[in-house]
């Protein structure tokens, strides 16, 4: 790793949700990489097609003042993104059914806001849920679901049920 990459501390667009998002990004940008080299060797004057690049490698560019056009920026990018993949945070969440992209978006933005600026999250199905969510982290699990709820009131309601026939 070099002291570049060390000191380099990348916003991520809120576009890059979780680790498979952070991985097709990676793998972009190895392409974009390897087009625009490809493009240099080649004689000059000759038409070159660039492979079209997704919003989210352009956000990340543009929050991070990178220039995708220069060799080193990408170096640089792709370097920290690797760096990212092996050891940003992650939580996952389960939900019942697939939230959508503007109920993802609040999450990240949230939890880059209050938890940390890097984290990924991976997002699961879980039919059991009902309503709710679970969420895990390395060493917590956070059970916020109406299933967890109802069953930590269980003794409340079977008093209050068994209070009223009698």
């Amino acid at each position: 790793m070099s002291k570049v990459t060390q000191d380099v501390r990348l916003l991520l667009p809120n576009r890059l949700v979780g680790p498979v998002d952070l991985s097709r990004t990676i793998r972009e940008l190895t392409n974009l990489d390897d087009s625009l080299h490809q493009a240099n060797l080649r004689t000059p004057g000759r038409s070159v097609s660039l492979p079209k690049t997704t919003r989210t490698l352009e956000d990340l560019a543009e929050i991070n003042k990178i220039s995708l056009l220069e060799k080193r920026h990408r170096e640089v990018l792709l370097e920290a993104l690797k760096i990212y993949q092996k050891k940003a945070p992650v939580i996952h969440m389960s939900f019942t059914v697939e939230p959508s992209a503007a109920v993802l978006a609040e999450i990240i933005v949230w939890l880059r806001k209050n938890i940390k600026e890097n984290v990924l999250l991976d997002v699961g199905l879980q039919p059991t849920i009902i309503v709710g969510c679970v969420a895990r982290t390395s060493n917590k699990v956070f059970d916020m679901s109406l299933r967890n709820n109802i069953s930590k009131q269980a003794p409340m309601l079977m008093k209050y049920i068994g209070g009223q026939q009698a």
